[in-house]
């Protein structure tokens, strides 16, 4: 029963991974096109850094995404460390992307009408289903210190 609902997990782990290259991609066009002080809210530079940020976290969860696939055939204990060390760089990855896109929607991506809101919830469920970023990062201990 585990190695089934770690595969589940690393089939939420891609969808996660996903969210967030779209969340980013939706955050990307917003920042282009809104305007404030007469130019473009994303040549500001504190809207540069979010979104390198934002960037970089989703280009660690996919390469976390895949060191938990190349590991799923592993005997248990890798399989296992790979896992949770997967779910707690995409879980961490996940809440950076959605609040940092949040944020750069001036807090109205939270309504109904933008994308960015559906990411971010989406993303907060995922972190929760088969185990919480506590529950992967006591799991990820167990099986590096015994």
């Amino acid at each position: 029963l585990r190695e089934a609902v770690d595969r589940a997990s690393i089939a939420l782990m891609a969808q996660a991974v996903g969210a967030m290259e779209a969340a980013n991609k939706v955050c990307g066009a917003y920042v282009q096109e809104r305007k404030q002080f007469g130019t473009a809210i994303g040549s500001f530079q504190a809207i540069q850094h979010i979104m390198a940020d934002n960037f970089v976290a989703a280009h660690q969860a996919r390469s976390m995404l895949y060191h938990a696939l190349a590991n799923a055939d592993a005997d248990e204990a890798t399989r296992s460390a790979a896992l949770s060390a997967a779910r707690l760089v995409i879980g961490e990855a996940g809440q950076t992307v959605s609040r940092n896109g949040i944020q750069v929607h001036g807090g109205y991506g939270l309504t109904d009408e933008y994308a960015i809101g559906h990411y971010f919830l989406r993303l907060m469920c995922i972190e929760k289903q088969y185990g919480d970023l506590i529950q992967h990062g006591e799991r990820f201990g167990d099986s590096i210190f015994g």
